[in-house]
């Protein structure tokens, strides 16, 4: 028996828009996405699919079960869905990994009473018991040192953008502590 799903003959796999072509594998497609090529189908029993005579089918060399283009499509579909997300997860977790590494020495952020910070972890524990002085001498009205390091040495933008809204080291502090924590999470 051959196994379909909902999509009308007359819809390209890709975006659903008015098929008018096919692809080289056999998909209903637009214009637009006529070259797409799609992996090697494969059938659930891990057999390899081959056209049949017929352009719509596609037979199992293992199990002898026919599919049709479209439910393969639909298979390919998810398995590219799962890709991109494994992929976004992966850049999200190695752009987590970069922020909250150490800089290099010649970019350390030299405070006004001499401590020196490398990393955001850092600068969070230091923001959380600074004196008043020290957090007055590095934010004013006009300038913020802690957002400025935190923009383009860091180069965590939301982060400083978000410690400029604010002129008391206890706001900054929370704002630097659930960004760092949130980024250790996912570094993990």
């Amino acid at each position: 028996m051959i196994q379909k799903i909902q999509l009308t003959s007359e819809e390209c796999c890709f975006c659903a828009k008015k098929a008018i072509t096919k692809t080289s594998q056999g998909f209903n497609s637009c214009n637009s996405h006529k070259n797409i090529k799609l992996n090697r189908p494969e059938c659930i029993c891990g057999g390899s699919l081959k056209k049949s005579g017929d352009e719509e089918v596609f037979n199992c060399d293992l199990c002898h079960k026919q599919w049709t283009t479209d439910v393969l499509f639909a298979q390919e579909k998810i398995a590219l869905k799962e890709h991109h997300t494994n992929k976004l997860t992966f850049e999200k977790i190695n752009k987590s990994k970069d922020l909250i590494s150490d800089v290099s020495c010649d970019k350390l952020f030299y405070c006004s009473d001499g401590t020196i910070l490398k990393n955001l972890d850092e600068l969070c524990r230091y923001m959380k018991d600074i004196t008043k002085n020290v957090f007055y001498y590095h934010v004013k009205d006009s300038k913020n040192d802690f957002a400025d390091w935190v923009e383009l040495v860091i180069n965590d933008k939301r982060l400083a953008k978000n410690l400029r809204k604010h002129n008391n080291s206890k706001a900054m502090y929370k704002t630097l502590k659930n960004r760092n924590d949130r980024l250790n999470t996912r570094a993990k």
